[in-house]
């Protein structure tokens, strides 16, 4: 007797309906989920079949470490700041790209050409922050109707990125930093983002830890002069 064991890649389901069903060729069942509980649960499906026909099924948790078959879940805790201005939208992401130069990407075209030691001397003598790129996120409300404005910027450093990330690849995620300037229905105008010190806190790394607060006194500093 031959049993061989089928599997279907992992799924992140709630509940689910396992409908057996032997197709004429490859004779792979058919999964059907629907949605029951509040939170997702990670299981592969496992069809054992035995000359062709299907014995028995079963759903066991899998934590093998494969990337595609692993999810995991974690909590934290972040700030989130604020900043008002009394000045007019236009006056504020004036000062604001005034004070923060656009990032010189000829860094990266070092990078890549391997011309690493040039780079570094680049980024050393590089603005404390630079905007990385921006969004016209106002602009993209009018397709609902409305009339907002608000710019996304991608704000921060290669360098202190890169002093983060060599410890923390995953620092990456974080940097640069997400700021929005906005102006609300009452016409108020604002800065909002994500405290580093709280988003690279996560890692619970002193050498992170070390890096985010001076970006944060930084990205306040900034933020602060260009909301004045």
């Amino acid at each position: 007797m031959i049993v061989m064991q089928r599997r279907v890649s992992a799924l992140r389901i709630d509940d689910v309906l396992i409908t057996h069903h032997r197709l004429l060729h490859t004779q792979e069942p058919l999964v059907r989920c629907r949605h029951l509980s509040k939170e997702p649960t990670l299981l592969r499906p496992i069809f054992n079949w035995t000359n062709g026909r299907l014995l028995n099924t079963s759903l066991k948790w899998e934590m093998s470490g494969m990337a595609n078959e692993v999810y995991e879940k974690q909590i934290i805790s972040v700030e989130h700041v604020t900043i008002r201005s009394s000045n007019s939208f236009d006056i504020v992401r004036t000062k604001l790209e005034t004070l923060l130069p656009r990032l010189d990407d000829g860094i990266f075209t070092l990078l890549r050409y391997g011309q690493t030691e040039r780079a570094l001397r680049e980024l050393e003598a590089s603005p404390t922050l630079s905007i990385f790129g921006f969004r016209d996120y106002g602009a993209l409300l009018t397709i609902a109707g409305l009339q907002r404005r608000a710019i996304q910027y991608d704000i921060g450093n290669p360098f202190t990125a890169s002093k983060m990330a060599r410890h923390q690849i995953s620092a990456g995620l974080h940097a640069p930093i997400r700021v929005l300037l906005r102006e609300d229905s009452g016409r108020v105008v604002a800065f909002e983002y994500d405290r580093p010190v709280s988003t690279f806190g996560r890692f619970g790394d002193n050498d992170v830890d070390i890096v985010a607060r001076q970006l944060d006194q930084d990205l306040q500093s900034a933020l602060e002069a260009a909301a004045s």
